[in-house]
């Protein structure tokens, strides 16, 4: 199995103080799921996972969001550091063209 590798978004502009931290979960340079802090400072993980497209729904990938949550970015990373392995058997994952 391959394994995640992350990048953190560059905040910029002239509001970027407000904007929440934002981490890309990749595997082989494909966007698979990301690290979102949420407003409490807590962090959540989220994959995009396929699907069956339908005409009710289209789109190609649904968002997925562990229970995990973690108090820092670098727990979030190190949590999926050592579970990423069974997440790949369990989850077929939607990889994003960049």
């Amino acid at each position: 199995m391959a394994k995640f590798t992350f990048k953190k978004s560059i905040r910029t502009g002239k509001f970027s103080c407000f904007e929440l931290h934002n981490t890309a979960i990749k595997i082989k340079r494909k966007t698979v799921g990301n690290i979102c802090e949420r407003r409490d400072r807590i962090y959540e993980v989220r994959f995009a996972i396929k699907q069956l497209r339908t005409e009710k729904d289209p789109a190609p990938f649904r968002w997925l969001t562990l229970k995990k949550k973690c108090s820092s970015e670098p727990e979030a990373r190190e949590f999926l550091r050592e579970y990423g392995e069974e997440i790949q058997e369990k989850y077929d994952l939607y990889h994003f063209e960049d």
